[in-house]
């Protein structure tokens, strides 16, 4: 089996995150903050798509650093990452007289450019990862303010 450059061998799509318990979306349990749509590929040239976010602790944390977060340990594995474009997400919590929460996914990435299916793509993705939530996507707006003010949401479908 071929091996990456610090000795490990390349994994596959599916080892990379059944063995290693790795999640195709990892965004932050609550807040407003910035993500990256991502795909990944081995060797075989089996690819998935990722979406990860920074950490709502970090307000300056750009989309080339939540790019670069996730993108080491996928090139550590033998594994392609290439960013396709970003934007924000607003996760709510849960409230007891809802019945879901809500995660909503708007805007772009200023130093990527916009990716005019980012956001939906990024959106059926988290619809799937968070069942008990309402999901929908924008491509309008940027600042996290701006979320109050979009018109045009669209539901996801899961």
């Amino acid at each position: 089996a071929s091996t990456t450059s610090n000795g490990r061998p390349n994994l596959n799509i599916e080892s990379y995150f059944l063995n290693l318990g790795k999640k195709s979306v990892n965004i932050q349990p609550h807040g407003s903050f910035k993500f990256v749509l991502m795909h990944a590929k081995d060797y075989t040239g089996a690819g998935v798509y990722l979406v990860h976010s920074c950490s709502y602790k970090n307000k300056k944390c750009t989309h080339g650093e939540a790019a670069r977060i996730a993108r080491g340990p996928l090139v550590s594995h033998g594994l392609e990452a290439l960013t396709l474009g970003g934007g924000r997400i607003t996760r709510h919590h849960l409230r007891k007289s809802q019945k879901a929460g809500l995660i909503s996914i708007f805007g772009y990435s200023r130093s990527m450019g916009r990716c005019a299916d980012c956001n939906k793509k990024a959106c059926d993705f988290i619809a799937k990862a968070y069942p008990d939530y309402v999901v929908r996507w924008s491509n309008a707006g940027y600042l996290e303010s701006d979320e109050y003010h979009i018109k045009d949401w669209v539901k996801c479908s899961a």
